[in-house]
């Protein structure tokens, strides 16, 4: 070791190149994930990973995020929302209600130990809708005769954009454009309602936009080839929400 490397001030300046170089590394990750769909797939498979965070650092970072903000209950799915407000929601009623007679508490009491403990669940086992995600992509790709680590990291980065972009931005700008309105018209709006297909078509529109240009940028598909998969896609995205909570309501119940 050089003597210079023994002083306090190389030691502070290491820390502040390991700080920024990190910090750029994200910055530069977040804006490509943002505005350069299957950009860090690309790069990642193309062997220039050093400029970018890792694909699971990203999705875990951007994960925590939205579980400590959380304005959409779309990934950690509620007692209210499980029981009225699914496809299966009759059958999980009466799942519920089972359990509810053997533990004795009121539906209330139950429906807040759930609450508390899908909330849980859902930040340990979120990494699995990325998977049900990675499944179809691989199906709908399966002529591409790419590995599946290659859809699993493809589908990881789009997880990651739905999550930041959609479930967490859209919404805060969302907010904060109705408080400035409120506040400089003095005029009430009323409760938002960030569930509405005022707003539902207009993002649904952001991620086929996404998927397409991430097929179009990873595997060079004909245009129409890459919008048919696209709306196929995107298909299979809400499909993947909607086992990803079947999912989490069943591992729920065994542990509530």
């Amino acid at each position: 070791m050089y003597q210079e490397e023994m002083t306090l001030r190389y030691f502070f300046g290491s820390v502040w190149n390991a700080i920024t170089f990190t910090d750029i590394k994200f910055l530069r990750s977040l804006s490509a994930l943002l505005f350069k769909p299957g950009l860090l797939t690309q790069e990642y498979f193309q062997g220039r990973r050093r400029w970018y965070s890792r694909p699971l650092s990203l999705f875990f970072f951007i994960n925590l995020v939205y579980f400590i903000y959380q304005p959409i209950d779309a990934l950690n799915s509620q007692y209210i929302s499980q029981t009225k407000g699914q496809v299966y929601s009759e059958w999980a009623e009466g799942v519920s209600r089972a359990k509810i007679e053997a533990t004795g508490l009121s539906e209330e009491q139950f429906g807040e130990r759930y609450n508390h403990m899908t909330s849980q669940v859902s930040k340990l086992f979120l990494v699995v809708f990325a998977l049900i995600y990675a499944a179809f992509t691989a199906l709908i790709n399966v002529d591409t005769k790419k590995m599946f680590s290659y859809h699993l990291t493809s589908a990881v980065h789009f997880v990651s954009f739905a999550i930041f972009a959609i479930l967490i931005m859209v919404p805060l700008l969302a907010t904060l454009l109705a408080y400035a309105y409120v506040y400089t018209t003095r005029n009430s709006i009323g409760s938002l309602d960030l569930d509405a297909w005022y707003l539902t078509v207009p993002l649904l529109f952001i991620l086929g936009n996404y998927i397409y240009k991430t097929q179009r940028r990873l595997f060079h598909q004909h245009t129409l080839v890459a919008i048919l998969k696209s709306v196929l896609l995107l298909f299979c995205f809400i499909l993947s929400i909607l086992i990803y909570r079947f999912f989490l309501f069943v591992l729920t119940m065994a542990l509530v």
